[in-house]
Protein backbone atom coordinates (compact mmCIF):
# COMPACT_ATOMS: atom_id res chain seq x y z
CA UNK A 1 0.00 0.00 0.00
CA UNK A 2 2.78 2.47 0.67
CA UNK A 3 4.84 1.49 -2.17
CA UNK A 4 1.50 2.31 -4.20
CA UNK A 5 1.34 5.39 -2.27
CA UNK A 6 4.41 6.66 -2.93
CA UNK A 7 4.02 5.43 -6.67
CA UNK A 8 1.08 7.69 -7.13
CA UNK A 9 3.04 10.82 -5.51
CA UNK A 10 5.43 10.57 -8.07
CA UNK A 11 3.05 10.31 -10.93
CA UNK A 12 1.65 13.33 -10.05
CA UNK A 13 4.80 15.09 -9.26
CA UNK A 14 5.88 14.30 -12.96
CA UNK A 15 2.48 15.59 -14.06
CA UNK A 16 2.44 19.08 -12.24
CA UNK A 17 6.52 19.73 -13.09
CA UNK A 18 5.48 19.02 -16.33
CA UNK A 19 2.11 21.45 -16.31
CA UNK A 20 4.12 23.91 -14.82
CA UNK A 21 7.63 23.72 -17.15
CA UNK A 22 6.59 22.74 -20.58
CA UNK A 23 9.11 21.84 -23.23
CA UNK A 24 7.19 23.47 -26.35
CA UNK A 25 8.80 22.48 -29.36
CA UNK A 26 9.01 24.56 -32.33
CA UNK A 27 6.22 23.38 -34.55
CA UNK A 28 3.67 24.24 -31.84
CA UNK A 29 4.56 27.82 -31.54
CA UNK A 30 1.14 29.20 -31.69
CA UNK A 31 0.05 31.00 -35.14
CA UNK A 32 -1.28 33.99 -33.62
CA UNK A 33 -0.63 36.57 -30.65
CA UNK A 34 -2.51 39.52 -29.46
CA UNK A 35 -0.81 42.37 -26.90
CA UNK A 36 -0.99 45.38 -24.85
CA UNK A 37 1.91 47.68 -24.17
CA UNK A 38 3.61 50.92 -22.68
CA UNK A 39 5.76 52.99 -24.80
CA UNK A 40 8.41 55.62 -25.16
CA UNK A 41 8.55 57.47 -28.19
CA UNK A 42 11.86 60.06 -28.29
CA UNK A 43 10.48 62.78 -31.09
CA UNK A 44 13.21 64.56 -33.28
CA UNK A 45 11.89 67.09 -34.99
CA UNK A 46 13.49 68.91 -37.98
CA UNK A 47 16.58 70.27 -37.59
CA UNK A 48 17.75 74.53 -37.50
CA UNK A 49 15.47 76.57 -39.35
CA UNK A 50 16.04 80.10 -39.75
CA UNK A 51 14.41 82.75 -41.07
CA UNK A 52 15.79 86.54 -41.13
CA UNK A 53 18.19 85.33 -38.09
CA UNK A 54 18.81 81.67 -36.65
CA UNK A 55 15.95 81.26 -33.74
CA UNK A 56 16.14 77.84 -32.61
CA UNK A 57 19.00 75.13 -31.48
CA UNK A 58 19.12 72.37 -33.13
CA UNK A 59 18.45 69.98 -30.01
CA UNK A 60 14.57 69.79 -29.79
CA UNK A 61 13.98 66.56 -28.61
CA UNK A 62 11.07 65.79 -26.43
CA UNK A 63 9.39 62.18 -25.31
CA UNK A 64 6.38 61.31 -25.03
CA UNK A 65 4.98 58.04 -22.97
CA UNK A 66 2.13 55.73 -24.71
CA UNK A 67 -0.22 52.80 -24.89
CA UNK A 68 -0.67 50.33 -27.59
CA UNK A 69 -2.05 47.08 -29.33
CA UNK A 70 -0.03 44.73 -31.46
CA UNK A 71 -1.31 41.51 -33.33
CA UNK A 72 0.84 39.14 -34.78
CA UNK A 73 0.47 36.83 -37.31
CA UNK A 74 3.63 34.05 -37.08
CA UNK A 75 3.88 32.50 -41.19
CA UNK A 76 6.68 30.44 -39.37
CA UNK A 77 7.88 29.60 -36.07
CA UNK A 78 10.52 32.46 -37.44
CA UNK A 79 8.94 35.19 -39.09
CA UNK A 80 5.92 36.60 -37.78
CA UNK A 81 3.67 39.47 -39.83
CA UNK A 82 2.93 42.54 -37.30
CA UNK A 83 0.46 45.40 -36.87
CA UNK A 84 0.60 47.97 -33.78
CA UNK A 85 -0.81 50.99 -33.14
CA UNK A 86 -0.04 53.80 -30.47
CA UNK A 87 -1.49 56.80 -28.75
CA UNK A 88 -0.04 59.10 -26.70
CA UNK A 89 -1.73 61.51 -25.28
CA UNK A 90 -0.09 64.55 -23.79
CA UNK A 91 -1.22 67.19 -26.19
CA UNK A 92 2.20 68.54 -26.22
CA UNK A 93 3.50 72.04 -27.78
CA UNK A 94 6.40 74.69 -27.36
CA UNK A 95 7.84 77.90 -28.45
CA UNK A 96 10.20 76.10 -30.32
CA UNK A 97 7.67 73.71 -31.95
CA UNK A 98 5.26 76.63 -32.88
CA UNK A 99 8.21 78.10 -34.94
CA UNK A 100 8.45 74.50 -36.91
CA UNK A 101 4.60 74.38 -37.09
CA UNK A 102 4.28 70.90 -35.46
CA UNK A 103 2.95 69.41 -32.87
CA UNK A 104 -0.18 68.75 -30.50
CA UNK A 105 -1.16 64.78 -29.97
CA UNK A 106 1.06 61.93 -31.43
CA UNK A 107 -0.66 58.37 -33.42
CA UNK A 108 1.41 55.73 -34.54
CA UNK A 109 0.82 52.88 -36.82
CA UNK A 110 3.38 50.36 -37.50
CA UNK A 111 2.95 46.99 -40.49
CA UNK A 112 5.68 44.73 -41.23
CA UNK A 113 7.74 41.86 -40.26
CA UNK A 114 9.62 40.18 -37.44
CA UNK A 115 12.64 37.75 -38.16
CA UNK A 116 14.47 35.63 -35.89
CA UNK A 117 14.90 32.78 -33.62
CA UNK A 118 13.15 30.84 -30.80
CA UNK A 119 14.15 28.84 -28.05
CA UNK A 120 12.37 27.27 -25.04
CA UNK A 121 11.16 30.03 -23.45
CA UNK A 122 12.88 32.67 -25.27
CA UNK A 123 12.68 34.29 -28.56
CA UNK A 124 15.16 37.14 -29.84
CA UNK A 125 13.98 38.82 -33.45
CA UNK A 126 15.07 41.53 -35.54
CA UNK A 127 12.01 43.89 -37.29
CA UNK A 128 11.35 46.13 -39.87
CA UNK A 129 7.93 47.64 -40.21
CA UNK A 130 6.75 50.36 -42.28
CA UNK A 131 4.05 53.24 -41.36
CA UNK A 132 3.02 56.53 -40.25
CA UNK A 133 3.32 58.68 -37.25
CA UNK A 134 1.05 61.78 -37.08
CA UNK A 135 1.05 65.08 -35.62
CA UNK A 136 -2.58 66.87 -34.31
CA UNK A 137 -1.15 70.31 -34.68
CA UNK A 138 1.03 70.99 -37.95
CA UNK A 139 1.18 74.63 -39.69
CA UNK A 140 -0.56 74.84 -43.13
CA UNK A 141 -1.98 77.81 -45.15
CA UNK A 142 -5.49 78.32 -45.29
CA UNK A 143 -5.57 80.97 -47.71
CA UNK A 144 -2.92 83.54 -49.61
CA UNK A 145 -3.42 87.45 -50.38
CA UNK A 146 -1.60 89.82 -51.87
CA UNK A 147 -0.75 93.29 -50.26
CA UNK A 148 -0.06 96.02 -52.55
CA UNK A 149 1.54 99.25 -51.06
CA UNK A 150 1.23 102.92 -52.94
CA UNK A 151 4.74 103.03 -54.24
CA UNK A 152 3.87 99.59 -55.68
CA UNK A 153 5.67 96.84 -53.84
CA UNK A 154 3.66 92.98 -53.26
CA UNK A 155 4.11 90.95 -50.61
CA UNK A 156 2.09 87.33 -50.67
CA UNK A 157 0.86 86.90 -46.76
CA UNK A 158 -0.85 83.86 -45.66
CA UNK A 159 -3.55 82.54 -42.91
CA UNK A 160 -2.75 79.90 -41.36
CA UNK A 161 -4.52 76.88 -39.67
CA UNK A 162 -3.90 73.82 -38.15
CA UNK A 163 -4.66 69.61 -38.81
CA UNK A 164 -3.95 66.61 -38.06
CA UNK A 165 -1.10 65.50 -40.65
CA UNK A 166 0.71 61.90 -41.22
CA UNK A 167 4.49 61.23 -42.12
CA UNK A 168 6.31 58.40 -43.13
CA UNK A 169 7.85 56.23 -40.77
CA UNK A 170 9.83 52.88 -40.33
CA UNK A 171 10.04 51.46 -37.10
CA UNK A 172 13.48 49.34 -37.35
CA UNK A 173 15.29 47.49 -34.39
CA UNK A 174 15.20 44.21 -31.76
CA UNK A 175 12.66 42.11 -30.14
CA UNK A 176 12.92 40.02 -26.86
CA UNK A 177 9.97 37.47 -26.24
CA UNK A 178 9.90 35.30 -23.02
CA UNK A 179 7.42 32.78 -22.58
CA UNK A 180 6.36 32.21 -19.14
CA UNK A 181 3.79 29.55 -20.68
CA UNK A 182 2.54 28.19 -24.19
CA UNK A 183 -0.19 31.21 -24.26
CA UNK A 184 1.48 33.92 -22.21
CA UNK A 185 4.38 36.17 -23.33
CA UNK A 186 5.83 39.54 -22.43
CA UNK A 187 7.63 41.44 -25.03
CA UNK A 188 10.05 44.09 -24.96
CA UNK A 189 11.14 46.15 -27.97
CA UNK A 190 13.98 48.69 -28.76
CA UNK A 191 14.46 50.45 -31.52
CA UNK A 192 14.80 53.46 -34.57
CA UNK A 193 11.41 55.02 -35.93
CA UNK A 194 12.46 56.95 -38.80
CA UNK A 195 10.11 59.59 -39.32
CA UNK A 196 10.58 61.60 -43.00
CA UNK A 197 8.97 64.62 -42.67
CA UNK A 198 7.02 66.81 -45.55
CA UNK A 199 6.85 69.82 -46.39
CA UNK A 200 5.63 72.23 -43.36
CA UNK A 201 4.55 76.46 -43.89
CA UNK A 202 4.85 78.70 -41.06
CA UNK A 203 4.29 82.20 -40.84
CA UNK A 204 7.59 84.27 -41.65
CA UNK A 205 8.89 86.79 -40.00
CA UNK A 206 8.77 89.93 -43.10
CA UNK A 207 6.48 91.16 -45.33
CA UNK A 208 9.50 89.71 -48.23
CA UNK A 209 9.18 86.16 -46.78
CA UNK A 210 5.26 85.73 -44.50
CA UNK A 211 5.34 82.51 -46.05
CA UNK A 212 8.31 80.60 -44.26
CA UNK A 213 8.53 76.85 -46.38
CA UNK A 214 10.18 73.86 -43.99
CA UNK A 215 11.61 71.28 -46.66
CA UNK A 216 11.16 67.76 -46.53
CA UNK A 217 13.56 65.97 -43.80
CA UNK A 218 14.53 62.57 -42.53
CA UNK A 219 14.99 62.08 -38.47
CA UNK A 220 15.91 59.18 -36.00
CA UNK A 221 13.68 58.94 -33.21
CA UNK A 222 14.30 56.07 -30.43
CA UNK A 223 11.71 53.97 -29.10
CA UNK A 224 11.15 51.51 -26.15
CA UNK A 225 8.30 49.64 -25.66
CA UNK A 226 7.76 46.83 -23.02
CA UNK A 227 4.03 44.74 -22.91
CA UNK A 228 2.11 41.35 -22.01
CA UNK A 229 0.56 39.10 -24.95
CA UNK A 230 -1.75 36.36 -25.24
CA UNK A 231 -0.54 33.28 -27.74
CA UNK A 232 -3.02 31.03 -29.76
Amino acid sequence: MKQKILTAVRVAAIFLFSYNNPVFAQSETPKFEVGAQFTLLSVNPHSVICFDICLIGSDRRYTELGVGVRFTYNITNNIGLEAEGNLFPRDYSSYNLQLLGLGGRNSQGQFGFKIGKRFRRLGVFGKIRPGFVSFSKVSYVVSRSVITFDFGSQYTVGQFGERRRRFFSIDAGGVVEFYPSKHLMTRVDLGDTIIQYGSIYVPGYSLSNAIRKIEPETRHNFQFSVGLGLRF
